[in-house]
């Protein structure tokens, strides 16, 4: 997830490139999932909605989209408005996956 106002909102604490950081793995995980249930998601299929959140112009998209298929075990042109709370998940848990999401840690050295 980009750092946005969105992510701020969501608890991001940081950056590492153009990505927010989060405090800890749970709320990380909660804003991906609070951000496919925005209108500008939930208007969209499922494919859409991985076009949006990794655009051909910086990922493979389709590949994208297929491990997200495979792994929610739905058709692409499936409306995110359709999913339930499950199936979101799901999404939210395929794009980890892809993204190649780990927790960190944070070091702290005195002056």
């Amino acid at each position: 997830m980009r750092d946005t106002p969105f992510s701020q909102s969501h608890g991001s604490i940081g950056v590492s490139g153009r990505f927010a950081v989060f405090s800890n793995e749970q709320r990380g995980s909660d804003a991906v999932v609070s951000l496919l249930g925005t209108s500008t998601y939930q208007r969209q299929t499922i494919d859409g909605a991985i076009n949006r959140y990794a655009p051909p112009s910086e990922n493979n998209t389709a590949n994208y989209q297929a491990i997200v298929r495979q792994h929610v075990g739905l058709p692409g042109n499936v409306g995110m408005n359709t999913l339930g709370d499950d199936e979101v998940g799901l999404v939210a848990n395929a794009i980890r996956t892809v993204e190649g999401w780990t927790p960190g840690t944070v070091t702290y050295r005195r002056p």
